[in-house]
């Protein structure tokens, strides 16, 4: 019985040395992993710093982006819309004013007369209109105009859209270009 007793001390004595040398080893490698993660949560603050500082950036950037992309090279007026205006622009980066001046039946579509408001000092001479209609936008004229849009005030310009099926959409989009500037002394 003594040997038995003996025995079952000797594996338990066994069982807490190992138990102690794996406790020993665990503290150890804690001691090492609290350095490393000291370090890494480091790393990581320095991280979220430079994601802030380049997420800023990227928000001013969009920012940007938004006001300089979203200038709308082309205005969509619908032809039984109330008075008003929509700000069109045009390269080389100028601004005009489109409103829908009248509306007319003309064979199996629409005599339309806008008015392009000039904010400008200058005077732009010529210059080409792209109108497009129908359900998807699919049917399309260009109208090349000679006359001058006259600086600081409404200027009108008719064209003619046929055939046109106010059922299927009764908006037209515009698009313009310029073709001469003038600037006087």
């Amino acid at each position: 019985m003594k040997l038995l007793n003996y025995h079952k001390s000797k594996y338990t004595m066994k069982y807490l040395y190992i138990f102690v040398a794996i406790l020993i080893c665990f503290i150890c490698a804690c001691q090492k992993n609290d350095d490393e993660i000291k370090n890494i949560k480091s790393k990581l603050t320095d991280l979220e710093k430079k994601y802030e500082k380049l997420d800023s950036s990227f928000r001013m950037h969009d920012f940007e982006q938004f006001f300089t992309e979203t200038k709308e090279k082309r205005v969509f007026l619908d032809l039984d819309s109330e008075p008003g205006y929509l700000p069109l622009n045009v390269e080389p980066g100028l601004t005009f004013l489109i409103a829908l001046d009248d509306v007319e039946n003309f064979l199996n579509g629409y005599k339309v007369r806008i008015k392009i408001g000039n904010i400008y000092s200058t005077t732009f001479k010529g210059g080409n209109l792209k109108v497009s209609w129908g359900k998807y936008y699919e049917k399309e004229k260009e109208f090349e105009f000679q006359t001058s849009i006259k600086s600081n005030t409404w200027n009108k310009i008719s064209f003619n859209v046929t055939p046109f099926d106010p059922i299927e959409n009764n908006t037209i989009r515009l698009e313009m270009e310029i073709n001469t500037i003038f600037m006087y002394n």
